[in-house]
C-alpha cells in the first residue's frame, strides 16, 4: 500500500504531486478509504465517492501549475449547494436537490479542487453564520488529516480571490 501521512497537509500534497509520487486519483482513493474507516462517526451526508471524485479529477488540466488549487480536495457543508448532492443543513425536512453549485463552490472547482459534502452540526441559524461553516470545514478536514491551521491558511488564501463578479 502507498504511504500516506496521518495528516494530509496541503504542503505534503502539493510536494508529492510535484515529485510525481502522488496522483489525484491515489489521493482520492485514500480519502475514500479514510471516510469508510470512520463511517460510524456520521461525518458525511454524502460520503466521498471515487467515481464522483474522478469526474472532477478527469477535468483537471495536465499542467498542475495552471490552477492554484490543482488536485486539492475540499468538503462543503451540507447547507451550501452542490449540484448532485442534497442540501439538507442536517434537517431532512428542509432537504432539496440543487440544480447548480453555489458560487463559492464553482470558484473552488475552477481553481482545481475536488469536493464532498459533510454534516452540519446544528441546522438552526447555520445559513446565517459563515464562521460556523468554516469551523465545520476545519472539523471535517481533520478527519482526513488536514490540520485546522492549514485550513485557516487556505481559507484566507481563497477568500482573497473568490469575490463573485457581477
Amino acid at each position: 500500500m502507498k504511504y500516506f501521512p496521518k495528516k494530509l497537509t496541503m504542503t505534503w500534497i502539493r510536494n508529492s504531486y510535484k515529485e510525481g509520487s502522488l496522483t489525484p486519483e491515489e489521493l482520492a482513493g485514500e480519502i475514500v478509504r479514510r471516510a469508510e474507516k470512520y463511517r460510524d462517526y456520521n461525518i458525511w451526508i454524502v460520503a466521498p465517492d471515487l467515481k464522483r471524485m474522478m469526474g472532477y479529477i478527469e477535468k483537471l488540466p495536465k499542467d498542475m501549475e495552471s490552477l492554484p488549487l490543482w488536485g486539492i480536495p475540499f468538503a462543503v457543508k451540507d447547507n451550501i449547494d452542490v449540484a448532485g448532492s442534497p442540501t439538507t443543513a442536517a434537517c431532512p425536512d428542509y432537504a432539496y436537490d440543487p440544480k447548480e453549485d453555489a458560487a463559492v463552490v464553482k470558484k473552488l472547482i475552477e481553481a482545481g479542487v475536488d469536493n464532498g459534502e459533510f454534516i452540519c452540526e446544528d441546522c438552526e441559524g447555520t445559513a446565517r453564520n459563515i464562521m460556523f461553516v468554516l469551523e465545520g470545514l476545519k472539523i471535517s478536514a481533520q478527519t482526513i488529516g488536514v490540520t485546522a491551521e492549514a485550513v485557516d491558511r487556505e481559507i484566507l488564501y481563497l477568500l482573497r480571490g473568490l469575490g463573485v463578479e457581477d
